[in-house]
């Protein structure tokens, strides 16, 4: 089974994505922000096979999130989801990029074509 990592600031998010993607028999874990989704990659990265993260998030944002991940040599799969695309967004390396509100289809269809 796979496991999902989604790192998002807004309660009703993290409860909606989660509800969705456990139905559809991934396994999820949540984090409200950037530095508890580092701390969840750091005490169980190995067993996270793809990271849906919110771009816009207080303390430390998915660009800062994805910085860290560099440094720390973690790479794996992520979905950026964003209010809106420009220069800050596009200029991210990531493996996909969403809009809100998000389309939880569509969600699904990008992890299962991102890991299989």
């Amino acid at each position: 089974m796979a496991r999902i990592l989604v790192i998002d600031d807004e309660k009703e998010i993290l409860g909606v994505v989660e509800t969705f993607l456990v139905r559809k028999g991934l396994e999820v874990m949540t984090a409200q922000d950037g530095k508890r989704g580092l701390q969840a990659l750091d005490e169980g990265g190995t067993d996270i096979d793809l990271i849906v993260l919110d771009h816009k998030m207080p303390y430390l944002d998915g660009a800062g999130v994805l910085e860290e991940m560099k440094k720390r040599g973690i790479r794996k799969p992520v979905i950026l989801l964003t209010g809106s695309i420009g220069k800050d967004t596009r200029d991210l390396e990531v493996d996909e990029l969403l809009l809100k509100p998000i389309d939880l289809n569509e969600l699904f269809v990008k992890i299962r074509d991102l890991i299989g």
